[in-house]
């Protein structure tokens, strides 16, 4: 298992909770090798390559609290360049937006991928973010299958008077599995 995290003390944290000789986690950006601003959010889970979508994000319970706190300026990795070659079972993506980015920068890398779980936005929770159906056709475009859409999170508007209706659908993960007939793959699906 390799981990990767911009945020030094998340990364020390997970290392701290997680003492496995099988986990590897490293202190990158993953990306597209470019520099880019990192946007560190008031919930740095929250935080992105992108600038907060603050218009949008202003309707939503939650989303309308976060708020970008410090920004600085880093040069993000490729996982082409990172990983080590041979296959991949399974590739989990949650990076705030920039999941496109990686996935393009990525090509040798979803060659030898059996299953992409991918964090997917339906709204722009950040400005210039790629949504769902454009990370779908990425991935169908590179044989890869929607199969589940899981963890889907909803949000109420603010203001709606039904607090406990969280009636929109802004982000899930998304499971793809390569298209194949190989049987070490079809295994590791």
């Amino acid at each position: 298992v390799i981990g990767f995290d911009p945020l030094e003390h998340r990364l020390a944290e997970r290392a701290a909770v997680e003492r496995h000789e099988w986990l590897t986690l490293l202190p990158y950006a993953i990306g597209d090798g470019e520099c880019h601003t990192l946007y560190v959010n008031n919930d740095d889970a929250t935080s992105s390559l992108f600038p907060l979508n603050d218009a949008h994000n202003a309707r939503f319970n939650h989303l309308c609290g976060l708020h970008t706190v410090s920004t600085r300026t880093l040069r993000t990795r490729r996982l082409d360049d990172v990983l080590p070659p041979g296959p991949v079972d399974f590739l989990k993506l949650d990076v705030q937006g920039a999941e496109l980015m990686v996935l393009q920068s990525a090509q040798r890398t979803l060659e030898q991928t059996a299953v992409v779980h991918c964090e997917v936005e339906f709204g722009p929770i950040y400005l210039g973010q790629p949504l769902y159906p454009d990370i779908q056709a990425f991935l169908n475009q590179r044989q890869f299958e929607l199969i589940d859409l899981v963890m889907p999170q909803r949000y109420h508007y603010v203001g709606s008077g039904v607090e406990a209706a969280e009636d929109r659908l802004l982000w899930a993960d998304a499971v793809f599995f390569r298209i194949t007939e190989d049987a070490e793959t079809r295994r590791a699906q």
